[in-house]
Protein backbone atom coordinates (compact mmCIF):
# COMPACT_ATOMS: atom_id res chain seq x y z
CA UNK A 1 0.00 0.00 0.00
CA UNK A 2 1.47 3.28 -0.97
CA UNK A 3 2.26 5.65 1.69
CA UNK A 4 -0.08 8.99 0.88
CA UNK A 5 2.62 11.46 1.88
CA UNK A 6 5.83 9.62 0.53
CA UNK A 7 3.28 10.57 -2.70
CA UNK A 8 2.98 14.10 -1.79
CA UNK A 9 7.00 14.23 -1.59
CA UNK A 10 7.74 12.34 -5.21
CA UNK A 11 5.71 15.00 -6.58
CA UNK A 12 7.65 17.73 -5.16
CA UNK A 13 10.33 16.29 -6.50
CA UNK A 14 9.15 16.10 -9.64
CA UNK A 15 8.03 19.92 -9.43
CA UNK A 16 11.68 20.81 -8.92
CA UNK A 17 12.54 24.08 -10.32
CA UNK A 18 14.92 25.96 -12.48
CA UNK A 19 18.44 26.92 -10.76
CA UNK A 20 18.01 24.75 -7.78
CA UNK A 21 21.84 23.29 -6.87
CA UNK A 22 22.04 19.54 -7.99
CA UNK A 23 23.33 18.76 -4.83
CA UNK A 24 19.92 19.82 -3.12
CA UNK A 25 17.75 17.39 -5.36
CA UNK A 26 20.26 14.62 -5.23
CA UNK A 27 20.16 14.84 -1.17
CA UNK A 28 16.34 15.46 -1.50
CA UNK A 29 16.02 12.08 -4.05
CA UNK A 30 18.26 9.88 -1.71
CA UNK A 31 16.05 10.62 1.39
CA UNK A 32 13.08 9.97 -0.85
CA UNK A 33 14.37 6.18 -1.60
CA UNK A 34 15.62 5.63 1.82
CA UNK A 35 11.90 7.13 3.52
CA UNK A 36 10.41 4.49 0.85
CA UNK A 37 12.84 1.34 1.73
CA UNK A 38 11.78 1.94 5.32
CA UNK A 39 8.85 2.09 7.45
CA UNK A 40 9.06 5.78 8.45
CA UNK A 41 6.13 7.76 9.65
CA UNK A 42 3.96 10.65 8.36
CA UNK A 43 5.48 13.02 10.39
CA UNK A 44 9.64 11.82 9.72
CA UNK A 45 8.29 11.91 5.80
CA UNK A 46 6.77 15.59 6.19
CA UNK A 47 10.25 16.67 8.45
CA UNK A 48 12.32 16.09 5.35
CA UNK A 49 9.82 17.44 3.36
CA UNK A 50 9.51 20.63 4.28
CA UNK A 51 13.52 21.15 4.92
CA UNK A 52 13.75 20.42 1.35
CA UNK A 53 10.88 22.33 0.37
CA UNK A 54 12.20 25.47 2.06
CA UNK A 55 15.02 25.71 -0.11
CA UNK A 56 13.35 25.37 -3.29
CA UNK A 57 10.16 27.22 -2.18
CA UNK A 58 12.06 30.76 -3.78
CA UNK A 59 12.52 28.61 -7.30
CA UNK A 60 9.62 27.29 -7.28
CA UNK A 61 7.47 30.93 -6.76
CA UNK A 62 9.64 32.38 -8.88
CA UNK A 63 9.08 30.23 -11.59
CA UNK A 64 5.45 30.27 -10.99
CA UNK A 65 5.30 34.07 -11.49
CA UNK A 66 7.20 33.61 -14.94
CA UNK A 67 4.97 31.08 -15.76
CA UNK A 68 1.36 33.17 -15.75
CA UNK A 69 3.25 35.74 -17.48
CA UNK A 70 4.58 33.31 -20.36
CA UNK A 71 4.07 29.64 -20.00
CA UNK A 72 0.44 29.94 -19.64
CA UNK A 73 -0.54 31.10 -22.75
CA UNK A 74 2.16 28.68 -24.31
CA UNK A 75 0.65 25.83 -22.53
CA UNK A 76 -2.67 26.46 -23.74
CA UNK A 77 -1.56 26.98 -27.33
CA UNK A 78 0.02 24.04 -27.26
CA UNK A 79 -3.26 21.88 -25.76
CA UNK A 80 -5.28 22.96 -28.89
CA UNK A 81 -2.95 21.75 -31.01
CA UNK A 82 -2.14 18.05 -29.93
CA UNK A 83 -5.90 17.74 -29.53
CA UNK A 84 -7.57 16.05 -33.03
CA UNK A 85 -9.15 18.29 -34.92
CA UNK A 86 -12.67 16.89 -34.28
CA UNK A 87 -12.10 17.66 -30.53
CA UNK A 88 -10.67 20.67 -30.64
CA UNK A 89 -13.98 22.65 -31.67
CA UNK A 90 -15.48 20.04 -29.19
CA UNK A 91 -13.39 21.54 -26.63
CA UNK A 92 -13.84 25.42 -27.70
CA UNK A 93 -17.27 24.40 -27.70
CA UNK A 94 -17.30 23.53 -24.61
CA UNK A 95 -15.39 26.48 -23.35
CA UNK A 96 -17.70 29.02 -24.99
CA UNK A 97 -20.66 27.34 -23.02
CA UNK A 98 -18.74 27.77 -19.85
CA UNK A 99 -16.91 25.22 -19.04
CA UNK A 100 -13.82 25.71 -17.10
CA UNK A 101 -10.51 24.37 -18.59
CA UNK A 102 -9.32 24.44 -14.28
CA UNK A 103 -12.31 22.35 -12.98
CA UNK A 104 -13.23 20.12 -16.39
CA UNK A 105 -13.97 17.29 -14.53
CA UNK A 106 -16.49 19.20 -12.14
CA UNK A 107 -20.04 17.92 -12.36
CA UNK A 108 -22.31 16.24 -15.39
CA UNK A 109 -21.57 18.92 -17.51
CA UNK A 110 -18.12 17.77 -18.76
CA UNK A 111 -19.58 14.21 -18.72
CA UNK A 112 -22.46 14.78 -20.97
CA UNK A 113 -19.54 16.81 -23.16
CA UNK A 114 -17.14 14.08 -23.97
CA UNK A 115 -17.00 10.40 -24.30
CA UNK A 116 -14.68 8.25 -21.76
CA UNK A 117 -12.12 8.00 -24.33
CA UNK A 118 -12.03 11.78 -25.38
CA UNK A 119 -11.11 12.32 -21.62
CA UNK A 120 -8.58 10.43 -21.73
CA UNK A 121 -7.25 12.21 -24.99
CA UNK A 122 -8.19 15.52 -22.83
CA UNK A 123 -6.09 14.24 -20.16
CA UNK A 124 -2.71 13.39 -21.77
CA UNK A 125 -3.20 16.86 -23.92
CA UNK A 126 -3.23 18.60 -20.70
CA UNK A 127 0.16 16.65 -19.09
CA UNK A 128 1.71 17.47 -22.29
CA UNK A 129 1.00 20.97 -22.46
CA UNK A 130 2.04 21.30 -19.22
CA UNK A 131 4.99 20.06 -19.65
CA UNK A 132 5.20 22.27 -22.70
CA UNK A 133 4.37 25.51 -20.70
CA UNK A 134 7.52 24.65 -18.37
CA UNK A 135 10.17 23.76 -20.69
CA UNK A 136 8.98 27.21 -22.50
CA UNK A 137 9.80 29.27 -19.29
CA UNK A 138 12.93 27.67 -18.29
CA UNK A 139 14.24 28.46 -21.75
CA UNK A 140 13.24 32.12 -21.85
CA UNK A 141 14.78 32.35 -18.33
CA UNK A 142 17.95 30.45 -19.57
CA UNK A 143 17.94 32.80 -22.32
CA UNK A 144 16.42 36.20 -22.12
CA UNK A 145 14.82 36.53 -18.53
CA UNK A 146 17.55 35.23 -15.88
CA UNK A 147 17.75 38.84 -14.32
CA UNK A 148 14.24 38.77 -14.00
CA UNK A 149 14.36 35.07 -12.49
CA UNK A 150 16.63 35.83 -9.81
CA UNK A 151 15.63 38.99 -8.58
CA UNK A 152 12.20 36.99 -8.14
CA UNK A 153 14.25 34.46 -6.63
CA UNK A 154 16.00 37.04 -4.32
CA UNK A 155 12.40 38.59 -3.16
CA UNK A 156 11.05 35.18 -2.62
CA UNK A 157 14.27 34.13 -0.50
CA UNK A 158 13.46 37.34 2.05
CA UNK A 159 9.55 36.15 1.82
CA UNK A 160 10.39 33.15 3.20
CA UNK A 161 13.53 33.74 5.57
CA UNK A 162 10.86 36.65 7.33
CA UNK A 163 8.21 33.82 7.99
CA UNK A 164 10.72 32.17 9.36
CA UNK A 165 11.81 34.74 11.53
CA UNK A 166 8.17 35.41 12.31
CA UNK A 167 7.61 31.76 13.18
CA UNK A 168 10.57 31.91 15.46
CA UNK A 169 9.10 34.67 17.48
CA UNK A 170 5.77 32.68 17.79
CA UNK A 171 7.83 29.39 19.71
CA UNK A 172 9.15 32.33 21.72
CA UNK A 173 5.19 32.99 22.60
CA UNK A 174 5.42 29.54 24.40
CA UNK A 175 7.40 31.10 27.38
CA UNK A 176 4.68 33.54 28.84
CA UNK A 177 3.03 29.70 29.72
CA UNK A 178 1.80 26.41 28.33
CA UNK A 179 -1.80 27.22 27.58
CA UNK A 180 -0.98 28.01 23.69
CA UNK A 181 1.93 25.83 23.22
CA UNK A 182 0.10 22.61 21.43
CA UNK A 183 -1.86 25.55 19.11
CA UNK A 184 1.57 27.40 18.44
CA UNK A 185 3.45 24.09 17.46
CA UNK A 186 0.47 22.81 15.40
CA UNK A 187 0.14 25.95 13.24
CA UNK A 188 3.90 26.37 13.06
CA UNK A 189 3.71 22.98 11.61
CA UNK A 190 1.28 23.94 9.32
CA UNK A 191 3.00 27.07 8.08
CA UNK A 192 5.87 24.78 7.33
CA UNK A 193 4.32 22.41 5.28
CA UNK A 194 3.07 24.90 2.90
CA UNK A 195 6.82 25.44 2.09
CA UNK A 196 6.71 21.91 1.11
CA UNK A 197 3.01 22.13 -0.92
CA UNK A 198 1.09 19.90 1.49
CA UNK A 199 -0.56 22.74 3.01
CA UNK A 200 -1.97 26.26 1.62
CA UNK A 201 1.30 28.77 0.37
CA UNK A 202 2.41 30.70 3.41
CA UNK A 203 2.87 34.39 3.51
CA UNK A 204 4.43 36.88 5.37
CA UNK A 205 0.96 38.74 6.43
CA UNK A 206 -1.14 35.78 7.59
CA UNK A 207 1.99 35.11 9.64
CA UNK A 208 2.18 38.48 10.86
CA UNK A 209 -1.62 38.11 12.05
CA UNK A 210 -1.04 34.87 13.82
CA UNK A 211 1.41 36.49 15.47
CA UNK A 212 -0.87 39.19 16.72
CA UNK A 213 -3.40 37.32 17.93
CA UNK A 214 -1.41 34.79 20.41
CA UNK A 215 0.11 38.18 21.59
CA UNK A 216 -3.46 39.21 21.89
CA UNK A 217 -4.64 35.93 23.51
CA UNK A 218 -1.89 35.34 25.49
CA UNK A 219 -1.95 39.26 26.67
CA UNK A 220 -5.91 38.54 27.60
CA UNK A 221 -4.66 35.50 29.46
CA UNK A 222 -2.52 37.20 31.59
CA UNK A 223 -5.03 40.18 33.08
Amino acid sequence: MKNPTLELFSQLLRSYPYGVSPQVFEDAQVAYERLQDGHASDNEVETIMIAFGKQVWPYTQAEMVLYKQYGKQQEEAFFLNVLPEELQEKWKSFIEKGGSVHNYRAGQEFEDAFTPEENLIIEDAFMSAGDHGKSYVRNIIAEEKGEDYDALVDNYMRERDSILAVLDQIVLLKETGDKWDAEIDEYVRFVKSGFANVEERPTLEKVVKKKEWFEDQINIGNK
